[in-house]
């Protein structure tokens, strides 16, 4: 699924702003990432900022992703 968004052009905004080896997926035993915030080519420029927010504590399995966009 990833690999068809990129493909489509889509950017993937945290990618732009972190490392790679973060986790939001907090039950698996190796960091991965499920979740994403995906941008069009015309608004990538308009983030500011993308990050995994870890002081979610764990409401869920899940750690929320956000971004500071600006239009």
């Amino acid at each position: 699924m990833i690999a068809q968004m990129e493909k489509a052009g889509y950017v993937d905004a945290y990618r732009r702003f972190a490392p790679a080896g973060e986790r939001s997926f907090l039950t698996s035993e190796v960091p991965i990432r499920i979740d994403y915030i995906f941008s069009s080519q015309s608004l990538v420029d308009g983030f500011q900022n993308c990050q995994i927010w870890p002081a979610a504590g764990r409401a869920s399995d899940h750690l929320p992703v956000f971004a500071d966009l600006t239009l």
